[in-house]
């Protein structure tokens, strides 16, 4: 998978800055990640995680709230699945349907609330307390890039488009800012591009990202 580095490096092409005078490694960092936080609203990545819920108090949990909480950001869920202490797949739950929080399970500020009035398979942990394990599928955003070591979560299609984005914002940038503006036009041999047809690039940049909008709209699966 490529790091937050090898995605600059192909940036730093498109942008004609190999040798990074004109933008700063930080800077287009900040970019990455905003691009990686736009194609996440296009093209989620889809994630699983197997989660113990351990009850707070002793005794049946039959009729009281249950509360999953997964370490994994989820932006919707689509499936959840009840698994006995041998790790099968006892049950998948219906979601909630609206009449009320026994109907099914829901997905409430980042947390699976399972029904309270079901008859679900537990186990016990050393102090005698009911466990109930759950796998939860959905969708979520992908990681975002914070050293030049970390591998993307993007498939290759999806840092093409990251590359797209950060070239378009960086060359609208640069209408903004003239001495910016000077610096490239001098760093990157470019002396000839007056502001006009920088706007011409910036303007082409963009209606590349809008393409790569178009190609990244998935499909998604509802609960």
């Amino acid at each position: 998978m490529a790091t937050r580095a090898d995605i600059r490096i192909q940036i730093r092409r498109e942008l004609r800055d190999v040798d990074g005078n004109t933008w700063l490694d930080t800077e287009l960092n900040d970019l990455i990640n905003a691009g990686i936080n736009a194609v996440s609203d296009l093209s989620p990545r889809e994630a699983v995680e197997t989660v113990t819920w351990t009850a707070a108090v002793l005794g049946s949990q039959f009729g009281l709230q249950k509360i999953v909480d997964p370490t994994t950001t989820f932006r919707n869920i689509f499936r959840v699945e009840v698994l006995t202490v041998d790790g099968m797949v006892w049950q998948t739950l219906p979601p909630d349907n609206g009449e009320g929080s026994s109907s099914g399970w829901s997905f409430w500020q980042g947390n699976i609330r399972l029904p309270e009035k079901y008859t679900l398979p537990v186990s016990y942990n050393g102090g005698g307390y009911e466990q109930v394990v759950v796998r939860i599928y959905g969708y979520a955003d992908h990681t975002l890039l914070n050293s030049d070591a970390t591998e993307t979560t993007l498939t290759t299609r999806e840092q093409d488009a990251v590359r797209v984005f950060c070239t378009a914002e960086a060359l609208s940038r640069l209408m903004i800012n003239r001495a910016t503006f000077q610096q490239w036009q001098v760093s990157s041999g470019a002396n000839n591009v007056s502001i006009s047809e920088l706007a011409v690039l910036a303007n082409s940049a963009r209606y590349r990202w809008s393409q790569e909008r178009g190609k990244l709209r998935k499909m998604r699966r509802i609960s």
